[in-house]
């Protein structure tokens, strides 16, 4: 039976084996990379606000470029990314995923992109989103470093990935990863916060409760007021990512707006394109990859007294 075909139980038994038997392979494979030397071609990390349209362009990028990305196959092997790799390759080739549906930021499938949460929880707090540059040495961050440039040596293609949290690491990422590229997704802050908002009530049942990326401030943010709050939110996130971006050079990142994504998705994905070439990295385009039809902001499960206090404070601030 096909890797790609096995039930969801099935592969979380197989797994734990497959890394027994392997695992001493891998470990040889990452420390044979020097963390000296360059990781080439650099990953392109996503970042961003929740709710900003990271994860249709995630999809979109990684379906429509010969990239890798970790898949939900791949992700199994959060603490062997390397294998983790290597049996999506295994299971599904270097084609197209073409998976563009999504349910809050996950990718149904097998072969859909994954966020690899749990791999960046090896080297970052769970209890603290934002990362200062000081955070830790080199030695601590040695192995993550091996561990993308053993896989860009293997594939010969930028790794490719979004996970929102990394957005409040890039001073450390500047130490650790000074070669990597982002695509920064932003949308109009007043739809972003309302979606954010609305998800509250959706998925967490509760409007006070927080959801998703947490800024420095974010016990500061806690006390204020839930409108105010979930604003502020995007509005700290955002600026943080865009103070940090100047650690990199302007060549190494661009922005990605949604509003964009809705009005001309082969042109972001030209942009894109763009972004690698300047930074040395040649990709192929993949033809017959279908583009998204996103829709404007949809209705949401707010107020009139929400959506008002909301308006309020993104005209309050300065985007």
């Amino acid at each position: 039976m096909a890797i790609s075909t096995l039930p969801r139980r099935a592969l979380f038994k197989v797994a734990p084996r497959v890394l027994r038997v392997l695992g001493p392979l891998e470990r040889r494979i990452i420390r044979s990379f020097d963390p000296a030397a360059p990781v080439s071609p650099p990953p392109l990390f996503l970042v961003g606000s929740p709710r900003s349209g990271s994860t249709v362009a995630y999809q979109l990028i990684t379906s429509a470029f010969e990239v890798d990305y970790p898949s939900n196959l791949a992700a199994l092997f959060h603490h062997s990314l390397y294998l983790g790799m290597a049996a999506q390759r295994r299971a599904f080739g270097q084609g197209a995923h073409a998976s563009l549906r999504s349910e809050n930021g996950r990718t149904p499938g097998w072969r859909g992109p994954h966020q690899l949460a749990e791999f960046w929880y090896r080297w970052f707090p769970r209890d603290s989103h934002f990362v200062a540059g000081d955070y830790a040495d080199a030695a601590h961050f040695a192995e993550l470093r091996r561990t993308l440039g053993a896989i860009a040596r293997r594939s010969g293609r930028p790794f490719v990935v979004k996970n929102l949290n990394n957005g409040q690491r890039l001073q450390a990422f500047r130490r650790v990863l000074p070669e990597a590229l982002f695509v920064f997704c932003r949308r109009d802050p007043l739809e972003t916060a309302a979606s954010i908002l609305s998800g509250r009530k959706r998925v967490l049942h509760d409007e006070e409760a927080w959801w998703g990326v947490e800024p420095a401030n974010v016990a500061e943010l806690r006390r204020l007021p839930y409108p105010e709050q979930v604003v502020r939110q995007v509005y700290h996130v955002e600026k943080q990512i865009e103070q940090d971006l100047r650690l990199f050079d302007d060549r190494q990142h661009m922005v990605l707006r949604l509003e964009d994504l809705r009005r001309d998705p082969a042109a972001v994905l030209d942009a894109v394109e763009a972004l690698f070439a300047r930074n040395g990295v040649a990709v192929r385009r993949r033809g017959g990859v279908p583009l998204p039809d996103i829709r404007g902001a949809g209705p949401t499960e707010l107020t009139a007294d929400e959506e008002q206090a909301l308006r309020a404070e993104v005209e309050r601030l300065d985007w």
